[in-house]
């Protein structure tokens, strides 16, 4: 219980870019491409990068083991949230924002 509630609270605490590639994520059905992302959110690919391996180090996001076929027609890496993110997602629902 200890850990989903410090999931949820840590969610509502990352800066803003980072939650809106979080809650990306938490709306996709099977994962985004940092080119998804980055065309859903209308990012520069480099900030969704960073992003990303923020939310990595974070425990939040992780390879799927799933890759597609990129804009470039090269294998791109499909990223998903990790159970924790799915916890907040259940506690969060929408993915509104309840400050």
């Amino acid at each position: 219980e200890t850990s989903r509630q410090a999931a949820i609270a840590q969610h509502w605490k990352l800066p803003r870019t980072q939650r809106e590639y979080f809650e990306a994520l938490q709306k996709s059905s099977g994962g985004l491409t940092d080119h998804e992302a980055a065309a859903i959110l209308r990012r520069p690919l480099s900030s969704i990068c960073a992003r990303r391996n923020e939310l990595i180090r974070l425990g939040l996001v992780r390879d799927s083991g799933r890759t597609k076929v990129g804009p470039y027609e090269q294998r791109v890496t499909i990223w998903e949230a990790t159970s924790t993110h799915k916890t907040i997602a259940r506690e969060s629902g929408d993915g509104t924002r309840r400050d």
